[in-house]
C-alpha cells in the first residue's frame, strides 16, 4: 500500500476529505498555508520520517480559497494593484459570458497552485543531495465548491512567479 505524506494548512479541515478520498496509509504535515522553510533541520526530519514510515510520495494540498495565502498575497499585491486590474480586465474581455465571481475562483486557484508549485520546487531542490530519488512529490488543489482535487501538473500551468516575501 502506498504511504502518503500530505503538506496541508490546518485552517482547511482536509485530513477527513483526504482519508476518505484516498485509500493510502496517509501521513500529515500541516503548517499555515504550508509556509514552511526547509532548512537542514527540517529537511532531516523529513527525511527521517521517509526512510521510518517507507513513504513514497508528498503532496502540498490547499483549498483553492485558502485564506493565509490569499490573504499574505492581498498585502503584497497593495502594492501594485497594476496586476489585478489588468488581469481582470483580459480575463473580462476574454470570458465575458463569465462573471466577476467565476473569475476570482479561477485566478484564486491559479494563484494557489502557483504558490504550491513554488513550495514544491524548493522541497525538491532542498531533498536534491537526499537518497530519495524514488521520492515523488506533487501538489493538488482541491474546489471545495466543485469537491475535486486537481493535480498541478507544471509549473507551465502557473504564473511565471509568485512570492510572500
Amino acid at each position: 500500500m502506498l504511504k502518503h505524506l500530505y503538506f496541508i494548512c490546518p485552517t482547511d479541515n482536509l485530513e477527513t476529505i483526504i482519508e476518505n478520498t484516498f485509500s493510502n496509509t496517509n501521513y500529515y504535515l500541516s503548517s499555515l498555508g504550508n509556509t514552511i522553510n526547509f532548512d537542514q533541520g527540517f529537511i532531516e526530519e523529513v527525511n527521517a520520517q521517509i526512510r521510518a514510515k517507507g513513504i513514497s510520495e508528498i503532496t502540498f494540498i490547499l483549498f483553492d480559497t485558502n485564506r493565509i495565502i490569499l490573504d499574505l498575497y492581498a498585502l503584497e499585491e497593495k502594492k501594485s494593484m497594476e496586476n489585478i486590474d489588468k488581469f481582470f480586465s483580459n480575463e473580462h474581455k476574454n470570458k465575458e459570458d463569465k462573471t466577476i465571481s467565476e473569475q476570482q475562483g479561477v485566478y484564486y486557484s491559479q494563484l494557489i497552485a502557483t504558490y504550491l508549485y513554488s513550495k514544491i520546487r524548493e522541497l525538491q531542490l532542498a531533498m536534491s543531495e537526499s537518497s530519495h530519488k524514488h521520492l515523488k512529490i506533487n501538489g493538488q488543489v482541491y474546489n471545495r465548491k466543485m469537491n475535486i482535487f486537481t493535480e498541478i501538473k507544471n509549473r507551465t500551468a502557473c504564473y511565471s512567479s509568485f512570492s510572500l516575501n
